[in-house]
């Protein structure tokens, strides 16, 4: 009894550490969960080769890209239950991005030239019936990205005869081109809705790099750093955070960090490792993205409106669940069986019973120093 005590409570601790974590970084087959002090690593075959990372945090969702021989499919794992399942499949997934707020995965297909759509409005489940945004004749559309407050999809075309960022509505009207001068190999994109800004960094393949900043309209470019390794720098991915621009490269198998805001500053590197990290995502909540900004009051209302979803149990109040019984976490999610019972059967009953009696523990007191914490366990 003692030990099953001990397993429920490591159970409740390791829900809480999946909370805790800054920056995500996909390396090898496992994912990296950094914060200021600490290390988590999940490792799996599940991840081998992960790209184009991004995180639901409403869900409490990684979402990443598995290439295969063949297609590429876009996968998600969710933290609190360490479950995964593959979303949608297709013949050359670019990027993927996700409207939060309306609850829509947009993912680019490189062979099929077109951007595409689903709505997890109910959860996220595998299905065949994508929608498709908008096809195109000319370009190669690989990164992706969504401005949640006005309404557009962005995305970076690599046809290296005409390179360009642009941008469509969410129903596939306005078309435009954003950029299209100075521009080599935009890989990678990012929106970030507090500076209302995009980012992007653009791979030169002669060794150097450049990261650029426009406002959302493509106007105002500006070069935020560039320079030189004198080895070979390539780009892959770049992620936003509520202060810095972090940006991974394969050719020094680095994690690079920038301000934001500063210009000047130097490109910082804050993580290597033996072998090339291919996907990375800070975690950048929406609230901390359109806190205050007058352009997305509206989306701020829908988001807290939507805010608590309780997957098993009932919304208390406005922040709050109220879990049916066998369940446990701030949304309801996360079974009391969950990898408990090495061998046997789970007893959600024996379950909560013991989750009873720790809030009595503290009103126990043992005027008989050879009653047990078992004992007391067993007797009553």
């Amino acid at each position: 009894m003692y030990k099953l005590l001990s397993v429920w409570v490591l159970v409740v601790l390791s829900v809480q550490i999946v909370h805790s974590w800054d920056l995500a970084v996909a390396v090898q087959n496992r994912l990296e969960f950094y914060t200021k002090e600490d290390k988590i690593i999940v490792e799996s075959d599940l991840f081998r080769d992960a790209t184009a990372l991004a995180y639901d945090d409403a869900h409490q969702t990684i979402l990443f890209i598995k290439k295969h021989t063949d297609d590429a499919s876009i996968c998600s794992f969710e933290m609190s239950t360490q479950k995964h399942k593959v979303l949608v499949t297709g013949k050359d997934i670019g990027g993927f991005t996700i409207d939060p707020i309306r609850a829509v995965l947009y993912w680019t297909d490189i062979a099929e030239r077109s951007i595409f759509w689903i709505s997890f409005k109910q959860g996220y489940k595998e299905t065949d019936n994508k929608n498709l945004l908008i096809k195109m004749e000319d370009e190669i559309p690989r990164a992706i990205a969504v401005d949640i407050c006005k309404g557009y999809v962005y995305w970076t075309n690599t046809n290296s005869t005409k390179p360009t960022i642009e941008r469509v509505r969410f129903d596939g009207t306005e078309k435009e081109v954003l950029v299209d001068e100075s521009i080599n190999d935009p890989v990678s994109l990012a929106i970030d809705q507090q500076t209302l800004k995009m980012f992007w960094a653009d791979n030169t393949r002669n060794k150097k790099y450049r990261i650029f900043s426009t406002e959302l309209d493509g106007k105002n470019k500006t070069e935020l750093i560039s320079g030189d390794f004198g080895t070979d720098f390539k780009p892959n991915a770049l992620t936003v955070s509520k202060d810095l621009i972090y940006l991974i490269d394969e050719g020094t198998h680095a994690v690079w960090k920038h301000s934001k805001f500063l210009i000047t500053e130097s490109l910082k590197n804050i993580l290597h490792f033996t072998e090339a990290p291919s996907g990375i995502v800070a975690r950048y909540t929406p609230e901390e993205q359109i806190h205050g900004k007058v352009e997305c009051k509206d989306v701020m209302t829908a988001l807290l409106n939507d805010k608590i979803i309780c997957v098993h149990g009932e919304k208390a109040n406005a922040t709050s669940c109220t879990c049916a019984p066998g369940y446990i976490g701030e949304r309801c999610d996360v079974s009391v069986c969950q990898n408990y019972c090495n061998h046997g059967t789970c007893s959600v009953r024996t379950l909560l019973r013991v989750k009873y009696i720790l809030k009595l523990l503290p009103l126990v007191v043992f005027d008989d120093p050879s009653l047990s914490l078992t004992r007391f366990l067993f007797q009553m």
